[in-house]
């Protein structure tokens, strides 16, 4: 096996966080090198996992959004939904919106500054804006200067 590649494998690992119930949720992220300018949230929708929506990797392509928003100077956080990608399934109703909310909400809850940039549907972001009323979160819709 490539050296190289075993090793860039073992460095992309999410880091795991726990939700509400103690659901362990995959959580990707990728830092600028200076100081960053905010934090974005990435959610994917009910079709592919975090990683090929928002951090897809062929070479000679940029196809990255992870990686544009890097560049930008954000650090750029995309979190893996129940059922998809590097998150289990569980029985406690995983396809939910409200259940996909409270794991946003758990994912963000130490983050100062969140922006959630992408939801993948108005009910999932009408979802997520009623469970994140009050917490440290923001949504897109709600008057974010996107020039990035």
């Amino acid at each position: 096996m490539n050296f190289a590649l075993l090793l860039s494998l073992l460095a992309a690992a999410p880091m795991l966080v726990k939700a509400d119930d103690g659901h362990p949720i995959a959580v990707w992220e990728k830092k600028p090198k200076g100081a960053p300018k905010g934090r974005i949230v990435l959610l994917h929708g009910r079709t592919w996992s975090a990683q090929p929506d928002f951090d897809l990797q062929v070479p000679g392509e940029k196809l990255s959004t992870m990686d544009l928003l890097v560049e930008r100077g954000y650090v750029v956080d995309a979190i893996d939904l129940r059922g998809y990608g590097a998150t289990k399934r569980d029985e406690t109703g995983w396809w939910t919106p409200e259940r996909a909310a409270a794991d946003v909400v758990a994912a963000a809850k130490d983050i100062k500054n969140v922006v959630v940039a992408i939801a993948p549907t108005y009910l999932a972001l009408a979802k997520v804006a009623e469970v994140v009323k009050g917490s440290n979160v923001k949504l897109a819709a709600e008057d974010v200067d996107w020039e990035i």
